[in-house]
């Protein structure tokens, strides 16, 4: 597989941002997001444009201890409901802006790679209902095939 840059991510992204916005508003989540692993750091690839999400987009930040970061390093899904009340995750670095819930799935390029997460994130509890979750695995094949598709 040769090199995906981010001039072949370019047509993307609009698909991918109109998906994440939909994500949010169906299920009146503040915070949606597709993350982008640049080890060391991880990157904010696309966040839901939402006067409520507190995320910014294409920030990059350091991994250590951060949801995401598990979900990569496991290619595994994560549900937190309320990292204030879970010993594990009451330090991650996303409560400080306010984002306490998370659940997320790895994306991967066509080569078993990992390409980042697609996360859906609240401010308040959540414990994430099944609707979420399947709609979550939906985006994920979808971007996975985009990305095989480039």
């Amino acid at each position: 597989m040769r090199q995906i840059n981010n001039d072949d991510l370019k047509p993307l992204k609009t698909k991918w941002q109109n998906e994440i916005n939909k994500l949010a508003d169906s299920f009146n989540l503040p915070c949606a997001v597709i993350t982008r692993l640049q080890r060391p750091k991880i990157e904010n690839f696309i966040i839901s444009e939402s006067d409520e999400n507190p995320a910014i987009a294409g920030h990059v930040g350091r991994l250590t201890g951060s949801y995401c970061e598990r979900v990569i390093d496991t290619h595994n899904e994560l549900n937190i409901p309320n990292a204030l009340t879970d010993a594990e995750w009451d330090q991650n670095p996303d409560i400080k802006i306010g984002l306490i819930a998370y659940l997320g799935l790895p994306l991967a390029y066509p080569d078993g790679k990992p390409f980042g997460t697609i996360c859906v994130l609240d401010k308040k509890e959540n414990t994430f209902n099944q609707e979420i979750a399947e709609k979550l695995k939906v985006l994920k094949s979808k971007f996975e095939a985009d990305l095989e598709n480039i």
